[in-house]
C-alpha cells in the first residue's frame, strides 16, 4: 500500500505518552483504583481547569501532572512521613512531552506514592495535536494544511478521529476487494542486497502513478510477520517503477518477491 504524510481525517489526535517502572510496585502507583490507596483526603489535587502556580489543593488544582509530580519530588526529597495521594479529576491532558518519572519519584517500603483518577471520572493523557482549519471536499474527502509540516517538516502516521484510530489515504483503498498489490521485481534480494546507500528499484503488481507530492509518499510492506516503511525516491510511471530513498536498514536491502505492499 501506499501511503501521503500529509492526508489527514477530521478533528485529528495524535500520540500517546510513555511511562517507565523499574517494578511492578513502581508501575502500579503511578495510576492505580486500589480503593485502599486512594480513600481519605489526597495530598496534591489535578484539574483541567487548575493552575500550575497553585497549591495543589482541591479548591485550587495544579494543571499538569508535571506539576503535580514535581510537587511530589520535592516531598520524596524531603523523605516522606505519609502515603502520597495525586488525585486527577476527569478531563483530557495534553502531553507537549514525554511525562517521565524515575528513581527521585518512588516511594518507600513505609509509604507509597499513587496517582488515581478521581472517582467515576476518566482521566486521558493526549500527546496528540489538535488540527483546525478543515474544507470539505468531494464525497467524504476533508482537506486542511498544517503550516508545521509545511514550515519544519512535522510528520506524522498516526491519526485519530473522535479516540479511534483512522485510516489514512492509501492506495489501493483499505476497502478494496484486494487492499494490497504485491511486490514483482526489486534489486534487494537476500542473495545479494545493495548497498545501504544506493536506491532500491521496485515494481508492483498494482498501477503506479506520478504522485505530485512525491517526498510525502512511503510504501508499507509486510513480510514474514514484519512491517517496513520506506519513502519513494523516484517514479518511472511509463516502465511503472519506483525506487525506494537511501539510507536502507538490512531487511529494506532483501525485499522478497510477493511481499505485500
Amino acid at each position: 500500500m501506499v501511503e501521503t504524510r500529509r492526508s489527514l481525517l477530521k478533528k485529528l489526535a495524535i500520540g500517546a505518552i510513555g511511562l517507565w517502572s523499574s517494578s511492578k510496585r513502581a508501575l502500579a502507583s503511578y495510576f492505580s483504583e486500589n480503593p485502599s490507596r486512594t480513600n481519605g483526603a489526597a495530598t496534591f489535587y489535578v484539574a483541567t481547569n487548575g493552575k500550575d502556580s497553585n497549591p495543589g489543593t482541591a479548591g485550587a488544582p495544579f494543571a499538569t501532572l508535571a506539576k503535580a509530580r514535581d510537587a511530589v519530588r520535592k516531598k520524596v526529597a524531603s523523605e516522606l512521613t505519609d502515603n502520597v495521594l495525586v488525585l486527577i479529576r476527569g478531563g483530557s491532558y495534553p502531553q507537549a512531552e514525554t511525562l517521565r518519572f524515575g528513581p527521585e519519584d518512588s516511594g518507600t517500603d513505609k509509604f507509597s506514592i499513587t496517582y488515581a483518577a478521581s472517582s467515576g471520572e476518566k482521566v486521558i493523557l493526549s500527546g496528540g495535536r489538535k488540527i483546525t482549519g478543515w474544507k470539505k471536499g468531494p464525497g467524504a474527502i476533508w482537506t486542511t494544511t498544517v503550516p508545521e509540516v509545511t514550515a519544519d517538516g512535522w510528520y506524522f502516521r498516526q491519526l485519530f478521529v473522535n479516540c479511534k484510530r483512522a485510516i489514512r489515504a492509501r492506495t489501493p483503498n483499505a476497502d478494496d476487494k484486494t487492499p494490497w498489490w504485491t511486490i514483482k521485481t526489486s534489486t534487494a534480494t537476500k542473495e545479494a542486497p545493495p548497498p545501504e546507500d544506493v536506491p532500491i528499484p521496485v515494481s508492483l503488481t498494482g498501477p503506479i502513478k506520478a504522485y505530485n507530492n512525491l517526498n510525502d509518499v512511503e510504501l508499507v510492506y509486510i513480510f514474514n510477520n514484519e512491517e517496513g516503511r520506506k519513502r519513494l525516491g523516484s517514479i518511472n510511471e511509463k516502465d511503472q517503477t519506483f525506487t525506494l530513498a537511501p539510507p536502507h536498514r538490512l531487511y529494506d536491502r532483501t525485499l522478497h518477491r510477493g511481499a505485500h505492499a
